[in-house]
């Protein structure tokens, strides 16, 4: 009578090995372009967790969140698509108490809580194969890391002033250094949304925020408002990383885009009201 439960079935590991090496080959550049800097650290996103699995002959999944005690939980699975066998599990949490999600709506706390679920899944199974694509890669998934990392976290809001000394003939003066600051001029407008210091987490601009891009590739920002499709997940929701990048390009369209706009029509009435006078060489 044949067994089918996994745990009988014995594999040869040096072939599960190169299996693994040849996985990490494959999914190198998706894992990297996609993976997202926090603090001094690059973790893997999801969309490298599930790029990870479906290489492996698996789909990664999560099933229907739940309200808990003290927020949002679901169960996120990896399962093998040639027999339907389970071969790893995982769970994802929003918590009412995080800072970034305490005034979130409801169906953006149930898509996060499965996205975490899935990245928890993967990592149980295939952690071992991001060390292979780059050992310096973390294998903590991207989605449950605090906004400026975890060895930040506690000394977000106390950062060390760096202090310069400038010599004078009786007295010591210290003055202190000044942050680096968003860029404050695009396209000749004056820029005041928070959507210039948003940094972006993928493509050939990836650490870069999207004020430094609107100043170097105006056309790359076009195609990310206007032309970027972004993949959504499989209930069809969009990421939270996509919904959060959506609305600072709309804002950056209302800002920069807007005020070119407004700059043309004014232009236009000038021209129109002009006199039309004979040609003058001065």
């Amino acid at each position: 009578m044949e067994n089918n439960n996994a745990l009988t079935v014995r594999e040869n590991p040096a072939e599960l090995m190169r299996q693994s090496t040849d996985v990490a080959g494959v999914c190198r550049e998706i894992v990297k372009n996609t993976a997202t800097n926090i603090g001094n650290k690059k973790y893997v996103c999801v969309e490298g967790w599930q790029a990870i699995a479906t290489a492996h002959g698996c789909v990664a999944g999560a099933e229907e969140p739940q309200s808990v005690d003290g927020g949002v939980q679901a169960k996120g699975y990896v399962r093998r698509i040639s027999d339907g066998q389970i071969l790893s599990t995982g769970h994802g949490f929003v918590g009412d108490d995080e800072t970034t999600w305490a005034k979130r709506p409801m169906y953006a706390k149930r898509a996060m809580a499965q996205t975490r679920a899935i990245s928890r899944a993967c990592r149980s199974a295939f952690s071992h194969v991001v060390v292979l694509i780059d050992s310096k890669l973390e294998t903590t998934p991207a989605e449950e890391v605090p906004h400026g990392g975890f060895n930040d976290a506690k000394q977000a809001d106390v950062k060390p002033i760096r202090t310069t000394t400038t010599k004078q003939p009786t007295n010591r003066v210290i003055t202190a250094e000044e942050p680096k600051a968003a860029p404050t001029n695009i396209m000749d407008m004056t820029v005041r949304g928070e959507w210039s210091t948003h940094e972006l987490g993928f493509g050939k601009y990836q650490g870069k925020t999207l004020g430094e891009v609107a100043n170097e590739d105006p056309g790359y920002m076009d195609w990310l408002a206007n032309k970027r499709t972004p993949k959504p997940m499989d209930n069809g929701d969009l990421w939270e990383s996509d919904i959060i990048l959506n609305k600072h390009l709309d804002a950056w369209k209302a800002e920069i885009i807007g005020g070119l706009q407004t700059v043309k029509d004014v232009v236009a009435a000038v021209e129109a009201e002009k006199p039309q006078d004979d040609d003058v060489p001065f």
